[in-house]
């Protein structure tokens, strides 16, 4: 029995069944902390009046139900079952249970563990032994309530932790020594060139001559017909651009797919059909199938300048260079690419000012030829995404807790 005992409180059954970031975030850095030699339990709080709970229930294999719990005045249906070696609790009752909750009846059926993790800070503040420490995972930069009580408050990247403590009136300067970093890993299951069943010819590895190949089919659904030109993507809502932005991006050679971009892509799609498509997909499958193939084909993604639970990086595994602004993970993981020696894996920007002159950047790495289009392509496949670094960074972070 390992002495690294930790209890993740996951906020949906998603874990084990579905695909929303942040579920499965707690998945995979479960996976990765059991295969770090932690024993890992994660507790899931379910409606038990919601139809979907039996049947996510049953495709996560969690049929064994144990004698029923009552907590807080609360009786609650208790199912367990196993990912592997993680053991798994479902609590649910008429009502989704709070963490709270959840945590008291986890507590109720297993030993204390050594480390428990959350994801709501408001559990943090609950009772507990003195054996166990407490980390919050945490990417609210504009709150710390309940904070107080955790041990390690983690934010998504070291210059996360940075920013909150420089921010004006900073609500987290009375807990700074607990304020750390941790780069999430990227979801595996979803992007991975080689097995991508979404795309129309997998990449194993990407190439500029296999991306080349992709662009063309995807510029051809899209309706973009200049081919000698670099494809920038936007796969996520941008809110915030320079006004003047769709003028100048006229002006450039470059084409651009949005999906979901925002009104700004879309203005310039309408706008300009020869710059910009911004297609509109029919359903949720499509959707998704189509956000894959963008990314597969396209040389760069224009990333939204917001904290996510998984990393936002994962285009850098189909050898597409992102280009985003120099803060939260972008500022941790990419160095800028520098055209004479072919080195870095990214392109960043450290204000709105600067995007044009970053994105101008980008293209001339494009129009520099083949072999610095495939260096660069290296250079995004040797970023290291996965979550079995963060659990060993995990284990660096949480090691004086212990």
């Amino acid at each position: 029995m390992s002495s690294k005992t930790t209890l993740l409180l996951a906020p949906a059954l998603a874990p084990l069944t579905g695909s929303d970031p942040l579920a499965c975030s707690v998945r995979d850095l479960a996976r990765a902390l059991q295969e770090n030699g932690w024993a890992v339990t994660v507790a899931i709080g379910l409606d038990a009046t919601e139809e979907s709970t039996q049947a996510g229930l049953r495709r996560a294999g969690l049929a064994r139900r144990l004698e029923p719990l009552t907590v807080s005045g609360q009786d609650l249906v208790v199912s367990e079952g196993m990912a592997g070696d993680i053991r798994i609790l479902a609590l649910s009752f008429d009502g989704k249970p709070d963490a709270t909750i959840t945590l008291k009846a986890a507590r109720a059926l297993g030993q204390e563990p050594t480390l428990l993790q959350l994801w709501d800070a408001t559990a943090a503040a609950l009772p507990s032994s003195a054996s166990t420490k407490t980390v919050v995972h945490h990417s609210d930069m504009k709150s710390a309530d309940g904070l107080e009580a955790a041990d390690i408050v983690l934010m998504p990247s070291k210059t996360d932790a940075v920013a909150a403590l420089k921010l004006k009136d900073s609500p987290f300067t009375t807990i700074s020594e607990k304020l750390r970093g941790l780069a999430p890993g990227f979801d595996a299951r979803e992007w991975n060139p080689s097995r991508d069943s979404l795309l129309a010819e997998r990449m194993d590895p990407p190439t500029a001559a296999g991306k080349a190949a992709a662009k063309a089919a995807l510029r051809a659904e899209l309706g973009l017909k200049n081919a000698d030109l670099p494809l920038i993507a936007v796969v996520s809502r941008i809110e915030k651009l320079p006004r003047a932005l769709g003028a100048e991006l006229i002006k450039l050679p470059l084409q651009i797919a949005g999906l979901g971009a925002g009104p700004h892509i879309e203005a310039l799609a309408t706008r300009a059909p020869q710059v910009a498509a911004c297609p509109k997909p029919l359903s949720d499958f499509e959707t998704r199938q189509l956000r894959h193939r963008i990314v597969a084909a396209a040389d760069f993604v224009l990333l939204a300048p917001h904290a996510t639970p998984s990393s936002q990086l994962f285009p850098c595994q189909y050898g597409t260079a992102v280009i985003a602004q120099n803060s939260g993970e972008a500022g941790e993981r990419i160095v800028n690419f520098d055209l004479n020696s072919r080195t870095g894996s990214g392109f960043l920007y450290r204000n709105q000012d600067e995007l044009m002159a970053t994105i101008r950047n980008a293209i001339a790495a494009w129009q520099a030829g083949e072999d610095t289009r495939d260096a660069l392509i290296r250079r995004c496949l040797q970023l290291d995404l996965s979550w079995q670094t963060t659990a060993l960074r995990f284990d660096e972070l949480v090691a004086p807790l212990l």
